[in-house]
């Protein structure tokens, strides 16, 4: 009974929490296969009717940095995702929720943490990775904070998959002769407009498709009904976790240089799509008014979470927005879209 206790306390509280010392298959670390599974259950979904689909290739690189990959290769659909993309949202949320309860069923709940040290180490000859973070104590807060990794998590992993879904690879293949997006990224300027579009694309389709599953969740999830109970308590935690996740990655990439827009406009932008889907996917769960106050408070509750756990937020990618470069952006996806339809699957948005 001892051991139950000692193991349930040092691991995650739902099927897709990051481990579970309890798995009896030694493999404590469950949501690798969790997200694996994820993706390609929504591969084979969207592309059981397509004749000549490539089959899908998923998995995981040995890199801690927040991304991922995607190439046309060997007749294959292949996605690579970074560990570091599940280890180090995970943690982030942990450690959130073991200092703010951040919804009010959690308002009873108390503070309070384990502190997890752990060594990640590999077969090969790659040096470990290190990694230390909060684990709350209290089972409703992780049971949160993992639901809060997934909504990050998974829109990792749909704006991957939406590169191959929507044309965006194949495109590319046949109009620049290359089979994967990272290579034009390093390409000459004038390609700069089609991949920031494509890009935001990627981050519509996952938008989207999150919203869908949010609706899904609603309805069927006894985890929403025990311990969110109510869609204001749902798509704030949401809006949360997608501003999260673009604040950890402007910090990875506030020194690099970048063809991508700038990560906290684009936390903008996929929290306006986001109140778009819902005001056209769930009048009856939720109204537009109390969307936009949720996505108002959401940005400044994340940042105020992101400051206390990171520190100070840098603000100043902001000052670059260009509000014609935006036009632009959405000017070449009306033309855009129009030849990504021979190769895309997915339905494209408008």
């Amino acid at each position: 009974m001892k051991d139950n206790i000692f193991f349930e306390t040092l691991s995650g509280s739902t099927d897709f929490a990051l481990f579970n010392l309890a798995e009896n298959s030694g493999n404590h670390f469950i949501a690798f296969n969790y997200y694996k599974k994820y993706a390609e259950s929504f591969w084979n979904t969207h592309t059981q009717d397509v004749k000549h689909c490539f089959p899908l290739e998923f998995k995981y690189e040995q890199n801690f940095s927040i991304n991922g990959n995607v190439e046309l290769y060997d007749e294959k659909a292949k996605i690579r995702i970074n560990e570091g993309v599940l280890l180090r949202l995970y943690k982030s949320f942990y450690s959130i929720l073991s200092i703010d309860h951040i919804i009010d069923t959690l308002s009873g709940t108390p503070d309070g943490s384990l502190q997890i040290n752990n060594i990640y180490t590999f077969n090969d000859a790659s040096p470990d990775y290190e990694y230390t973070f909060l684990l709350p104590i209290n089972k409703e807060r992780k049971i949160i904070a993992e639901v809060m990794a997934m909504f990050a998590i998974k829109f990792v992993i749909l704006h991957e998959l939406a590169h191959h879904l929507d044309g965006h690879v194949l495109y590319m293949k046949n109009y620049y002769n290359n089979e994967t997006l990272s290579i034009i990224r390093r390409a000459r300027e004038e390609r700069i407009l089609d991949i920031q579009t494509l890009e935001m694309d990627a981050d519509a389709f996952a938008i989207s498709q999150l919203i869908n599953e949010t609706i899904e969740f609603i309805q069927n999830d006894k985890l929403y009904t025990k311990h969110i109970k109510n869609p204001a308590n749902l798509y704030y935690i949401f809006m949360i976790s997608i501003h999260i996740l673009f604040l950890v990655l402007h910090n990875e990439h506030k020194n690099t240089d970048s063809t991508y827009l700038p990560e906290l406009i684009r936390s903008f932008i996929g929290l306006d799509c986001a109140k778009v889907n819902l005001t056209y996917k769930a009048t009856d769960i939720i109204d537009e008014t109390e969307i936009s106050n949720l996505i108002k408070n959401s940005v400044l509750k994340a940042n105020s979470l992101y400051n206390s756990v990171y520190g100070k937020i840098d603000f100043t990618s902001l000052e670059n927005y260009d509000e014609h470069h935006m036009q632009s952006l959405r000017n070449n996806w009306k033309t855009l879209r129009n030849s990504l339809f021979p190769y895309a699957i997915a339905q494209l948005a408008y």
